[in-house]
């Protein structure tokens, strides 16, 4: 008896499945209501296992144009299994999410290029540090990531983000060459490809949110004036001439 019914609510999964696998995407999320995390869509079309949307918005700011895959076999299971790609002019992001809550994600094969520029107004506000600098950033972010994910195991990260045409200073962004942070679970590592900065560091992150965060920096022969006059601002140097930073926090929620 057990068995019949187990394989009623089976034929029952797919047969809905199938029903809405024909019903416009619009429709499925004009059903669903709001979305999480301030998330919507414009301009849907397409189904919900296989849609698209002309405009994303998340907390009233614009993240281009979105298209999707849902895995059907992924909703009993209680989570969502989708393939996305974001544009937006001259960026993108694309990937595979895994999302069972708020709390509960998995981003996998994580490939992008964003501007830092956009990004910056973002990133002062997660990180309570940045805020208080009064510095203009330029550059773009090339994301290589395995993984990135946050559940039961807290936050972690594999993979590569390169920090492309590096620039930043105030009044006027001062160039700082190519740099990177290369990413092994809750542990990263900073790093220059020879340009006007040097740079050496180390990022670590614990299981609730809380980073921490060391450099060692110095202004190259090849580097503006401006930028070790910059420099000199974290204080005295060491004895080969690098200056030291050093933050801890934790990432906000914003």
């Amino acid at each position: 008896m057990r068995q019949r019914l187990l394989y009623s609510l089976f034929f029952l999964a797919v047969f809905l499945i199938a029903l809405l696998a024909k019903l416009p995407a619009a429709l499925v999320l004009s059903w669903a209501g709001p979305l999480p995390g301030g998330v919507s869509l414009y301009g849907v079309g397409g189904t919900i296992w296989d849609g698209r949307a002309e405009q994303v918005t998340a907390a009233g700011e614009s993240l281009g144009a979105l298209q999707w895959r849902l895995s059907p076999w992924s909703l009993p299971l209680g989570r969502a299994d989708l393939v996305f790609r974001l544009n937006r002019d001259n960026e993108y992001l694309l990937g595979e999410l895994r999302w069972s809550g708020m709390a509960m994600w998995h981003l996998s094969g994580l490939d992008g290029e964003l501007q830092l520029a956009r990004l910056w107004p973002r990133l002062k506000r997660q990180v309570p540090q940045l805020a208080a600098l009064p510095i203009q950033v330029e550059g773009r972010l090339r994301f290589f990531l395995d993984e990135l994910a946050l559940d039961d195991d807290g936050p972690r990260a594999h993979g590569r983000i390169n920090w492309l045409g590096a620039a930043a200073g105030a009044p006027e962004p001062l160039p700082l060459g190519d740099l990177s942070l290369q990413l092994n679970g809750r542990e990263g590592t900073f790093a220059d490809a020879g340009g006007p900065l040097s740079l050496q560091g180390t990022l670590e992150l614990n299981g609730e949110g809380g980073y921490a965060v060391e450099m060692k920096l110095a202004a190259r022969d090849s580097a503006a004036p401006m930028l070790g006059q910059a420099l000199a601002f974290l204080g005295a140097p060491d004895a080969l001439g690098r200056y030291h930073f050093q933050s801890a926090g934790r990432l906000g929620r914003n």
